[in-house]
């Protein structure tokens, strides 16, 4: 799932897993390289997109590995205007369910969800996901602050956070 933390985001959090398949959040802030890898290393079967990723998938779609399909979460004026074909759209996928739907008995240990993070991807060594630059919390709470004073989290005025 390629979203925000939207009402759809919620949804898909719950109702994947519970239908027995998993739910693979993909990490939109790494590049659209590792985006791929790690769409085909999890071997998704449906991406749901938001239309604000769609750059993002269009720029990957090609390489993306056979049987995947895509599907749009973005409904009414800001549906997405793609070259690529979807599968389905969420809302219309949602209106088309059986109302009588069960969800499986599954065991407790059953794989609910998915997630690569910028350094646990599984990429061979050498080739790790490079996180975005940012800086550490306690920095960013600093902007403003004078560099001789302490650091609010180490306590110390030879903190290296500054």
């Amino acid at each position: 799932m390629m979203d925000w933390d939207s009402h759809r985001y919620l949804e898909c959090f719950f109702a994947v897993p519970m239908m027995g398949a998993v739910l693979h959040t993909v990490n939109v802030r790494i590049s659209p390289d590792q985006i791929l890898y790690t769409i085909n290393h999890a071997a998704d079967d449906v991406i749901l997109v938001n239309a604000e990723f769609l750059p993002i998938l269009e720029a990957i779609h090609d390489k993306i590995r056979p049987g995947s399909s895509s599907c749009s979460s973005t409904t009414g004026p800001a549906a997405p205007q793609s070259k690529l074909t979807f599968a389905a759209e969420y809302e219309a996928m949602l209106a088309a369910a059986s109302p009588s739907f069960a969800f499986p008995d599954l065991p407790e240990d059953t794989r609910a969800t998915t997630f690569y993070t910028t350094g646990t991807t599984g990429l061979p060594k050498g080739r790790l996901l490079q996180p975005p630059p940012a800086r550490p919390a306690h920095a960013r709470q600093r902007r403003g602050a004078r560099q001789r004073d302490a650091c609010d989290v180490h306590r110390s005025r030879t903190c290296t956070c500054r």
